[in-house]
């Protein structure tokens, strides 16, 4: 990633790596769960965190509930859902953010146990 991306060694650890590392820890992300979406996705470490990271997090929250407790847990229990599967690693649920709206008794839950039954049928 440092060859593709250099100037995050001159990157302030303090005032920019770590706050955006936080974000991920608070939403219950695991350290190796944050490694793989900056390894996929490091683009994240050059936003802004007050005009780019921190809107686009409140905005996926603002769509799953108006309370950021609410949208946290949600997020946290979706990830975890379909991490269960052992189908989809991180990478994949960072890459279709759209997975966390969709009601998760309603539409996640029945999916992956039809795609339990198609796969336990190959």
């Amino acid at each position: 990633m440092v060859r593709n991306r250099p100037g995050l060694l001159a990157a302030c650890l303090e005032k920019t790596m770590k706050p955006k590392i936080k974000i991920f820890q608070d939403l219950g992300f695991s350290a190796e769960d944050i490694a793989e979406i900056i390894s996929n996705t490091p683009s994240i470490l050059y936003r802004s965190l007050d005009n780019g990271v921190i809107p686009s997090l409140s905005g996926l929250m603002s769509l799953l509930g108006s309370s950021a407790e609410v949208a946290k847990g949600k997020l946290k229990e979706v990830k975890e859902v379909l991490l269960a599967t052992e189908k989809y690693d991180i990478s994949c649920i960072v890459s279709n953010p759209g997975s966390f709206i969709c009601s998760l008794e309603k539409m996640i839950k029945p999916r992956m146990q039809v795609l339990g039954i198609l796969y336990s049928r190959n």
